[in-house]
């Protein structure tokens, strides 16, 4: 079962899994690998006081020029005039996992003129929340905080956009994560482009009013970029666990067999074994599974499945029920376990996307067509309306007013 690891889900007396364990002891559990990482990302600025600061000051500005087509008007045309991109600023939320870099990625871009927005909407409108929010961002630490999360933020939507994935790879979780983790490490010693090239950015931006130097830069690392990045790595390492009935379904992958002598990793193949006997109870014993797999590693690493994928693998393995029963049911629930609920998240967004406020007594059967067709459906260039009118035309007679 896949979840997004709510408590209603996964709560330990009363939870959907826990209640459903009762009737199925032998059912997996597993937390959506796409929210944990958001969990653990989003996490890392709690015990961060000026970071959770920082982040309330973005939604302030996204609001500050969302709300009034006045606003943005005026920080289109100062954007233009300093020959900029128009960028428009975008809400960071923690239910959207790739919203942080977006917005902080179009700050970063157009913060002149942000800066000399908010500085006209203070002076011309008397408005006091412009000058608090210019105020913020000319402080230092605005803009160490925007190269830094321009350095972080990338590595971590890198791997969110792999784990929202139709298919994710069950055996390379725990290596993309330690990447991850390897990477922000070592971006401790050697900060990343930006933060780097914070002393330039800095004289560049004299003119709009950001003052700060060497001491600045220093006091922030010091104070929130080291604290930052050990939180990141360290809700990585708590939010992915080790899974040993997960570790122990990568018996079926011909990477971890050895070509010249299958035999050579037999303690760890027959303990892994062990372990998948003693939690799926109702398919085999584990002196039946072991006699299959020591047929089994044979056709594993020199016949079959020298060049197959992890996935292929298991396909082929799944198929082999009057060989391998016990290895092939294994190999079909390793097929089936839902890694990521990225897909029904999806479903929401799309839900969102269609009833609107505007829109809002659509009935289900509607909804429903509407909502599968924006999923599953052809895109615009794909999609044939002459056959379509056609269709439309052939299901009813219909009388066309003039």
């Amino acid at each position: 079962m896949g979840s997004d690891g709510a408590s209603v889900m996964v709560g330990r007396k009363t939870g959907v899994a826990t209640q459903l364990k009762t009737v199925n002891p032998e059912l997996i559990n597993i937390h959506c690998v796409a929210h944990r990482l958001a969990l653990a990302s989003a996490q890392a600025t709690d015990n961060i006081p000026y970071l959770r600061k920082f982040k309330d000051i973005m939604q302030q500005l996204f609001r500050f020029y969302q709300n009034s087509a006045v606003r943005m008007s005026g920080l289109k045309e100062i954007e233009a005039v300093f020959g900029g991109v128009s960028l428009k600023l975008k809400e960071i939320s923690d239910t959207r996992w790739l919203s942080h870099e977006m917005a902080v990625t179009a700050v970063r871009r157009c913060l002149p003129s942000l800066i000399t927005s908010l500085e006209r909407e203070a002076a011309d409108r008397n408005d006091a929340t412009a000058a608090g929010l210019a105020t913020f961002c000319k402080d230092p630490r605005f803009l160490c905080t925007i190269s830094m999360l321009s350095d972080v933020l990338p590595h971590l939507c890198r791997l969110s956009k792999v784990f929202q994935k139709a298919q994710v790879d069950f055996t390379l979780v725990d290596p993309m994560v330690s990447s991850t983790q390897m990477t922000l490490l070592r971006m401790m010693e050697n900060p990343g482009e930006f933060f780097s090239d914070l002393p330039n950015q800095i004289e560049s931006l004299k003119e709009f009013g950001i003052r700060g130097g060497e001491n600045d830069i220093t006091a922030f690392k010091e104070g929130v970029f080291q604290k930052y990045l050990d939180n990141v790595v360290n809700n990585l390492h708590e939010r992915f666990p080790d899974n040993n009935i997960l570790e122990a379904l990568t018996i079926f992958d011909p990477e971890l067999m050895d070509k010249g002598d299958p035999t050579f990793y037999e303690a760890v193949h027959f303990q892994k074994l062990q372990v998948l006997a003693g939690h799926f109870k109702s398919i085999t014993c584990y002196e039946t599974v072991k006699e299959e797999f020591l047929s089994f590693r044979f056709l594993l690493a020199k016949e079959m499945m020298l060049d197959l994928t992890f996935q292929e693998s298991l396909l082929k393995v799944a198929t082999m029920e009057d060989l391998y029963p016990s290895l092939a049911r294994y190999a079909q629930i390793a097929l089936v376990l839902p890694m990521s609920t990225a897909d029904c998240e999806r479903s929401f967004s799309t839900m969102n996307r269609v009833k609107t406020n505007l829109r809002n007594r659509l009935s289900q059967n509607i909804l429903n067509s509407l909502m599968t067709i924006s999923i599953e459906g052809q895109s615009l260039g794909e999609f044939d309306f002459d056959s379509c009118v056609k269709y439309f035309g052939q299901i009813k007679r219909r009388k066309i007013s003039s």
